[in-house]
């Protein structure tokens, strides 16, 4: 009965909605990273897009834009596909199902990562946990960050997730300063670190490769991958600019697209947006999530996370639009019940 209200709800009210999914990197899943949510196995994408290409009408970003400003029309149940980061994965094992299944996506780089080869700051963390491999890590990195727990966590997986927000709660000058914390406690330097593929960035030849292929966009995800709204306004200045510039002229063509490293709500503010139209930005990416029309604030787009593990039932789940907003009202009908 459920999937049938929410079918219906879909039909009458969304059938005209854009939804954008963000995904990060691929894996092979038989290496450890396969176990990092951000990296959705390569099967599982396969799946994911044979299901996109028989339901939904994946479109570019440049049409959903074109759409947005009345010069085409939007085709129902269409769906955008992006790419956060810059990693390597999204050429060697996204890029040839891409192509398999002709569906469009747009890749956004965070320009120090791909051009100095300098791993983002998360990855460095996780792999400094990882591969630290200290019996004691969990109490080291309690007694750091001040987060009791984790003294007798030992699964670095956890370990990982809570000390990232641990940092993101800070600014973005004390940030590196934590990280080099970080890598001292686990009793590792970054020189010594074994970077696995996942964690590796795409190449200048990797990208004119894509985006020669015509389904392929590339968009900018600023140059360190800071969060705007802890940035100062002379950082969020050099962090866009920057970064679209270094975009521009990897791509030899303007950069029109720009995803917020993080996202959320509060990771953005108006500084970035002003900053975004005066680079002839022209959409923005959040991870707030929902799904977007004609009428959506380009520099406010919505989209969808879709993460490493969960089935392929969860993930058409969660482009039923129907769906999250009865979870939404019962989440709410729950909270006053208490």
């Amino acid at each position: 009965m459920i999937d049938t209200l929410v079918n219906a709800i879909d039909r009458l009210f969304y059938s005209g909605s854009t939804q954008i999914l963000m995904y990060h990197g691929f894996s092979q899943g038989s290496d450890v990273s396969s176990k990092v949510s951000k990296h959705v196995t390569v099967a599982d994408f396969e799946e994911q897009l044979e299901f996109l290409v028989s339901e939904f009408n994946p479109i570019s970003l440049t049409l959903f834009f074109d759409a947005c400003n009345g010069k085409v029309s939007l085709p129902p149940r269409s769906v955008v596909l992006t790419f956060d980061d810059g990693y390597a994965s999204n050429y060697e094992l996204a890029f040839p199902l891409l192509k398999r299944y002709q569906v469009p996506a747009t890749v956004y780089l965070t320009t120090e990562f791909v051009l100095e080869k300098r791993l983002l700051w998360t990855d460095k963390v996780e792999l400094s946990i990882q591969q630290g491999q200290l019996p004691d890590a969990g109490r080291k990195l309690a007694e750091l960050t001040g987060i009791s727990e984790l003294a007798s966590e030992s699964n670095w997986e956890e370990l990982v997730k809570h000390v990232k927000g641990w940092i993101k709660c800070h600014s973005e000058c004390d940030k590196q300063v934590l990280v080099e914390k970080i890598m001292l406690a686990m009793k590792i330097e970054e020189a010594v670190l074994d970077t696995p593929a996942t964690a590796q960035p795409l190449t200048e030849d990797s990208i004119r490769e894509m985006l020669g292929s015509g389904l392929i966009e590339f968009g900018a995800h600023t140059r360190t991958h800071p969060i705007l709204s802890r940035c100062n306004d002379e950082q969020v200045v050099y962090e866009i600019l920057t970064s679209v510039r270094e975009v521009e002229t990897l791509i030899g063509q303007p950069c029109r697209h720009f995803a917020y490293p993080n996202g959320r709500e509060n990771e953005f503010d108006q500084r970035s947006v002003d900053t975004l139209k005066k680079a002839g930005i022209e959409t923005a990416m959040t991870t707030i999530e929902g799904e977007n029309d004609r009428n959506s604030d380009l520099y406010r787009l919505k989209r969808i996370g879709v993460y490493n593990g969960i089935s392929l039932h969860q993930f058409k789940a969660n482009l039923q639009p129907g769906r999250r907003r009865l979870a939404i009202l019962k989440n709410r009908l729950n909270g006053r019940s208490h």
